[in-house]
């Protein structure tokens, strides 16, 4: 029952964004000989003097549903745009050559200072993270696990996070999270995890 209205709140929410646009249409020349192009093909970069032609495909991304040993669940608030000031996971953008879970890991450390096991995959959902009014296309990829150092105090990366707090993943309401991806993972989790105590 509990999944059943909280996803009923979650595709009842309305999100206020900026307007914006795909990468692909900011592109008025191409970027190969600089013709001017004179077809906007949305997703990809097609220029009818030199054939030149770029796919532009989504980044990926990794977030993590981190629990420590009290089985609360670590959240974070978002620190700078998109969606500042709003809840969300600890993740990140994954780097050339990394691995969605060395990426996690990484992000664990830089933006709140802890060490995790393994990571553990639950979900991947498409997602959009419009930064200066460009509609980038996200991949992300979510995974599970727990913390293996726990500190006295998380330590925050101000430019990044503006505030960092453990909490009952039962009674953290999914639409709180800054993106639908991110909701919709905490759904899923709720959904194959059994109450846990705490």
């Amino acid at each position: 029952m509990v999944i059943c209205r909280t996803l009923a709140r979650c595709s009842s929410m309305t999100v206020t964004e900026t307007p914006s646009m795909h990468p692909s249409l900011t592109f008025h020349h191409c970027p190969n000989c600089g013709h001017p192009r004179k077809t906007m093909l949305e997703y990809s970069i097609a220029c009818e003097a030199c054939d030149y032609l770029f796919y532009l495909n989504p980044a990926v991304a990794a977030a993590g549903l981190i629990l420590n040993e009290k089985n609360q669940m670590l959240f974070i608030v978002r620190g700078k745009s998109p969606a500042k000031g709003r809840w969300a996971l600890v993740g990140g953008f994954v780097d050339c050559g990394e691995s969605p879970e060395k990426a996690l890991k990484r992000e664990c450390q830089e933006e709140v200072g802890i060490t995790i096991d393994t990571p553990s995959y639950l979900a991947c959902y498409p997602n959009t993270y419009t930064y200066k009014s460009i509609a980038y296309p996200v991949l992300d990829l979510f995974f599970t696990a727990k913390e293996c150092s726990p500190a006295e105090s998380l330590v925050c990366d101000r430019e990044e996070v503006s505030h960092v707090e453990w909490q009952d993943p039962w009674r953290f309401d999914p639409a709180q999270l800054a993106f639908p991806s991110m909701q919709r993972a905490l759904i899923q989790w709720q959904k194959v995890n059994p109450s846990l105590p705490l």
